[in-house]
């Protein structure tokens, strides 16, 4: 029979039978809008059948699983009024949300694009919050007929977020699934229906993708309504949050920096927002407004493993920290633990010799600096992780750890300095030098004795900053071949110092330790120029001896020697005739 008689009786069955034909005619016309006309009319159809009050349940429950089936293909507007209808009935509202749950479900296993996946979810969380938006569950959902199907949707909705947070987490663009689901959070009605567990969960994963989005103030916000709302778990969500910051504002690289204008020019995607020294210092705003939050909650933030490197992200990679900036967010120096100074301290160190001080680096991030300014921030920069580690240092007088970082910042600043022509007086220099090595020698001596005793674990770094200042800086960057040591110099000496320092090590340490050297040695030789690489090459063998381990750095050894031996050669020949009168000039052409 025609729609309009099935209409008339309130047949239900016969539009449904006509909602599937117009389906079948919706996909054979493809997306344009012919399909998307034939689409919207099947719906309308399925939603008035799911509604006569004189049909049978289950054939209401028909039109309803096929209706909820078609939503992401018809207009929000389509949707929303019905689904109001259909919450309010107490026959129907229960049915539909196990339909949602059931969709939910499914949308893990889609073979589809993770946008069309996002779009699904979207969907099921914009029909849950009609069902929020009633009178009757202004307090939340109550009953148990909803709270098993609420409970699937939530679980696949997180599922979702967290596989958006995993693949895109540490992205440059943000993508248009993860664009998509920040929209999906869910509210805090919703949130307050879950029991404890699944609430934790889906709170984590929407401060996440807020994260991932660049919507890190709406992440502060969530996270703010998730520590008042859980605060035995509060140290918890912040730590979760600033893990999750950090790979926002330093995501791995994925493209070369001269193709990132033509990526901005995606539809499913866009670059997120560069780190200016504006947006750096909004970022270290938050970041004090999240340190004082956690204060006022009896919280320590300083003790949060993530609250360190979400520092040192807030800040450009060309951008040297200042002590104010340092002292609002981990307060004074002289009251600050000693892990955390030593960290922030260790931290500063590394970029004090690569990034801060690398025109490679400026270059890329478009920062216009003099090599007189970049040697002023640079030497303040030392001086700010030297107060840093001497304020450790005076609480823990005794931590070889500590007395290692002290030596390499003090040594690794004098070097700067004497490269930049502004060192002391030679004759206090070397005595400076001569203090560091020794500190060095005291603090490797501290370090293998509490080794072997089985107090403390493996820390390779002490030997390789101890060789490194040998080679002219503690962290193996910026060699120079005026620093590398000379036969018979109080550098050379170091070189069998270090390896009879490494060889009162148990014998299973002493094999880790020389692994651990020689791996970061063949790093060091990658990044060094080629003027260096030969000599760098032969002092580590004279630590590593003919242990298994140094395989390559061998092989490398004699690769240098046989492009000296048999490869390079030096030419000398005469530039015209061989004969040519007393006082008389002549050319020589020297070559390799």
């Amino acid at each position: 029979p025609p729609l309009e008689d099935a209409r008339a009786r309130a047949d239900g069955a016969q539009m449904i039978v006509h909602a599937r034909y117009k389906l079948d005619l919706a996909a054979k016309a493809g997306d344009g809008p012919e399909g998307e006309a034939l689409r919207l009319e099947a719906f309308r159809i399925l939603a008035e059948a799911s509604l006569l009050a004189n049909e049978s349940t289950d054939r209401r429950r028909e039109a309803l699983r096929i209706a909820i089936g078609q939503m992401n293909s018809v207009p929000k507007t389509q949707v929303s009024p019905w689904l109001a209808e259909v919450f309010a009935s107490p026959a129907l509202g229960p049915a539909a949300l196990e339909q949602l749950a059931l969709s939910a479900a499914q949308i893990g296993n889609m073979q589809a694009a993770e946008e069309v996946r996002a779009q699904a979810t979207l969907g099921l969380k914009e029909s849950i919050d009609v069902l929020l938006a009633r009178e009757d569950v202004v307090g939340g959902i109550d009953s148990a007929a909803l709270r098993v199907p609420l409970r699937m949707v939530t679980t696949a909705l997180v599922a979702e977020m967290e596989r958006a947070i995993e693949q895109r987490g540490q992205q440059q663009f943000i993508g248009r699934n993860a664009q998509l689901l920040y929209r999906a959070i869910p509210s805090e009605k919703w949130l307050a229906s879950l029991e404890p567990s699944l609430a934790t969960r889906a709170r984590k994963a929407c401060i996440a993708i807020a994260t991932i989005a660049d919507e890190t103030d709406q992440a502060l916000a969530l996270l703010d309504a998730a520590m008042r709302h859980s605060p035995s778990e509060a140290a918890a969500f912040a730590d979760h949050f600033l893990a999750k910051w950090v790979g926002r504002l330093r995501p791995a690289v994925e493209y070369p920096e001269e193709m990132m204008m033509f990526f901005s020019f995606y539809r499913d995607a866009m670059p997120m927002a560069p780190l200016t020294r504006g947006r750096q210092r909004r970022n270290l705003d938050r970041l004090d407004m999240l340190v004082a939050k956690l204060r006022e909650g009896g919280i320590e933030p300083r003790a949060l493993p993530s609250i360190v490197p979400a520092f040192q992200a807030c800040h450009a990679r060309t951008e040297v920290y200042d002590k104010p900036d340092i002292e609002r967010v981990f307060g004074p120096f002289d009251r600050m633990p000693p892990a955390t100074s030593a960290g922030l301290a260790m931290t500063m160190g590394g970029s004090l010799n690569g990034d801060w001080r690398s025109r490679d680096v400026m270059k890329a991030a478009g920062v216009k600096r003099s090599d007189g300014e970049i040697a002023q921030i640079v030497d303040r920069g030392y001086g700010v992780a030297i107060e840093l580690i001497d304020s450790a240092v005076r609480q823990r007088p005794d931590a070889w750890n500590l007395a290692v970082v002290h030596a390499a910042l003090t040594y690794d600043r004098l070097q700067f300095k004497q490269a930049q022509k502004t060192a002391q007086d030679p004759v206090q220099a070397n005595e400076y030098r001569k203090a560091a090595f020794e500190a060095f020698g005291d603090a490797a001596a501290r370090y293998v004795a509490a080794l072997n005793r089985g107090e403390t674990r493996d820390d390779p770094g002490v030997h390789r900053r101890w060789f490194g200042a040998a080679m002219g800086t503690a962290e193996l960057n910026f060699l120079r071949p005026e620093d590398l040591p000379k036969e018979g110099t109080l550098q050379d000496d170091q070189i069998d110092l270090i390896r009879r320092s490494m060889q009162s090590l148990e014998p299973e340490a002493f094999d880790r330790h020389v692994a651990s050297f020689a791996n970061d040695i063949e790093g060091a030789v990658q990044r060094a120029n080629p003027e260096i690489k030969p000599r760098l090459v032969r002092h580590a063998l004279r630590v590593i001896g003919e242990h298994p381990a140094g395989a390559s750095l061998r092989a490398m050894e004699q690769l240098y020697r046989d492009l000296v031996k048999d490869e390079i050669k030096l030419r000398l020949a005469l530039d015209g005739a061989d004969q040519v009168g007393v006082g008389r000039p002549f050319g020589m052409l020297l070559s390799l």
